[in-house]
């Protein structure tokens, strides 16, 4: 997280705290702060495989434009065939848990491709939101494989949103509502595969997937390539792994609580030192936080980082500033 500090020359003869701000008697030193503005966050449990954010890390991804590649945050991008058309219209979770402000809209003949399949047949997750347009259709939603003879995806099937392993076993969930957006997460934890709805257990299947082979797709049967089209929106499509038996609900996007931070006044402040204090809610993920702090507004130093634990509870955050050169201004 970053923080600005000014330290100036002041005759304050009493202790005055207002905001931010910090008078100290015979230091010759005050202390105004700005908010903390950035934070570095992490999941301590699962490993992103493959993250596609649908168009915020897009180049040109603007809504109504026109998208040609989606980028992949920890790996190759995949190529829109027919170009599909961005859209500002997300879930409100989304928004909420990371921040989507665009999502992919298909119609019938769009799709993304160029994904090797993962090899993964234990311990992985496949997750997005999906906001379909029409139900009476078989509609793939995003898969890994062959879907008539291996690997794992989600579907939407006869009315229902379902996770699939190709030949091997169908998790049919509860039925889908048109125009209405859908968390959805087909997860397979130390032997046993879940298809999530909302972060709530739909169904369960102890069968295993087969060895992927051939592609990962969006938006169409990843085989063909020519069947099975989706109609509708999707966002924040992210493959990830863990260690068996580490995952729970809480690593799904639909958990991430957006983290709260906030200043509070400097410490000790003297001639040349000061300590640098704030308070973090790091919303149920671990984080790491630390000040940056200058004498100009590109900072370029660096406080140690504080490792903050997963909770849902304010923590306090603080840093040591020590070597300042009187009179400067930070």
């Amino acid at each position: 997280m970053r923080h600005r500090y000014q330290l100036a020359r002041t005759t304050g003869a009493q202790i005055m705290a207002t905001g931010v701000r910090l008078l100290v008697p015979d230091s010759g030193l005050s202390a105004t702060g700005t908010d903390i503005d950035e934070l570095e966050l992490f999941r301590s449990s699962v490993t992103n495989i493959a993250y596609w954010r649908m168009g915020e890390n897009d180049p040109g991804g603007v809504d109504g434009a026109t998208a040609s590649i989606t980028v992949n945050l920890v790996g190759d991008p995949m190529a829109l065939r027919s170009n599909a058309v961005y859209t500002s219209s997300v879930a409100s979770t989304a928004a909420a848990r990371v921040g989507s402000s665009l999502a992919l809209q298909f119609t019938t003949g769009r799709y993304a491709t160029n994904q090797p399949a993962f090899s993964f047949t234990d311990n992985f997750g496949l997750e997005l939101w999906v906001k379909p347009d029409a139900t009476n259709v078989i509609q793939c939603l995003a898969y890994n494989g062959d879907s008539g003879a291996n690997g794992w995806g989600l579907y939407l099937y006869q009315g229902k949103y379902q996770g699939l392993f190709g030949s091997q076993a169908f998790l049919t969930g509860p039925d889908v509502v048109p125009g209405v957006w859908t968390h959805l997460a087909l997860v397979r934890n130390n032997g046993l595969a879940t298809l999530y709805v909302n972060g709530v257990p739909a169904v369960t299947s102890a069968l295993p997937p087969n060895p992927s082979t051939g592609r990962f797709a969006l938006a169409a049967q990843a085989q063909s390539l020519t069947a099975e089209f989706f109609a509708g929106s999707l966002d924040e499509v992210r493959v990830f792994g863990f260690a068996p038996g580490t995952f729970s609900t809480g690593d799904l996007l639909l958990s991430v609580l957006p983290p709260t931070v906030t200043t509070t006044a400097a410490t000790s402040v003297g001639e040349t030192q000061a300590t640098l204090n704030g308070a973090v809610n790091p919303g149920n993920m671990t984080t790491t936080s630390w000040f940056e702090w200058g004498t100009t507004t590109n900072y370029g130093n660096f406080t140690v980082t504080n490792a903050l634990t997963a909770t849902n509870a304010v923590q306090a955050v603080s840093n040591n500033l020590t070597g300042l050169v009187i009179s400067a201004t930070y």
